[in-house]
């Protein structure tokens, strides 16, 4: 089945872009991003100045806006049956035009990316055509916030995340 992402969340103001590979389905069907209640994304975000998780999306998004923080994913269309970033096909990968994108974001300074496949994606698809501005940014390789990611302890994905989204 053809997927196709979100339109990125940011503005101008934007410091730290959080870039995943698709949305899951569940995100799809609701068209938001990390709907899925298994997913630790805003549990993380919330967590970083220990504020209360809203149940509203758009109070959500204020928040990461108030933060300084974008969203996006590196594809913008793939084919995949079900949610798991291993059911990616890679032929059907088509990426986001990130370099279009951190233009409009003057004060952009991190990007980070959640979970192993966004990194690969951004560096097969982004990286490799050379002409995205990379050596502007710090590059930050998160651990995946997917209820699929069970390798490493909530602990220690909040850690690592609470850094990355400080500035």
């Amino acid at each position: 089945m053809l997927h196709s992402s979100f339109p990125p969340l940011y503005q101008e103001s934007t410091e730290i872009l959080v870039l995943g590979s698709m949305p899951g389905q569940v995100s799809l069907d609701a068209q938001q991003y990390y709907a899925n209640r298994q997913n630790l994304f805003w549990s993380f975000v919330f967590a970083c100045p220990r504020a209360e998780l809203p149940n509203c999306y758009d109070q959500r998004i204020k928040v990461l806006f108030d933060r300084h923080i974008g969203l996006w994913d590196v594809l913008k269309h793939c084919h995949r049956e079900g949610s798991l970033d291993s059911a990616i096909s890679r032929s059907s990968e088509v990426a986001n035009d990130l370099e279009v994108l951190v233009q409009s974001m003057p004060r952009l300074k991190r990007l980070c990316f959640n979970g192993k496949k966004a990194r690969q994606l951004f560096d097969r698809h982004i990286l490799k055509a050379g002409s995205f501005p990379v050596a502007r940014y710090e590059l930050v390789d998160l651990p995946s916030t997917s209820p699929a990611n069970a390798a490493m302890s909530f602990e220690t994905k909040a850690l690592r995340w609470r850094q990355a989204l400080s500035i």
